[in-house]
C-alpha cells in the first residue's frame, strides 16, 4: 500500500502538471484567436482588393475611353507621368 505522504506527494505533482497544461492551454488558445482575428482581417483586405481588382477590370472592358480619360487625369495632375 502506498504511504499517505507519498500519496499527497503524487497528488500535488498531478495537480502541479494539470495547472501548468492549463496555462499552456490558454497560451494556445489566446494565440490562435489572435491568429484567427489576423486571418479575418486578412480575408477582408483580399475581398476588398478583389472587389477593386473587378471594379477595374470591368472599367476596361467597357473601352479604351474610360482608361484614355484616366491617364489624362493622372499626366494633368502630375505632368511628369505622362513622360
Amino acid at each position: 500500500m502506498v504511504a499517505p505522504v507519498r500519496l499527497r506527494l503524487r497528488t500535488t505533482d498531478a495537480n502541479n502538471e494539470l495547472t501548468r497544461v492549463r496555462s499552456e492551454l490558454d497560451n494556445v488558445d489566446s494565440d490562435r484567436k489572435l491568429m484567427k482575428a489576423k486571418l479575418e482581417a486578412k480575408e477582408k483586405l483580399v475581398d476588398d482588393l478583389s472587389a477593386r481588382l473587378s471594379a477595374l477590370e470591368k472599367g476596361e472592358q467597357i473601352g479604351d475611353t474610360v482608361t484614355a480619360r484616366h491617364r489624362t487625369e493622372l499626366v494633368t495632375a502630375n505632368p511628369k507621368a505622362g513622360s
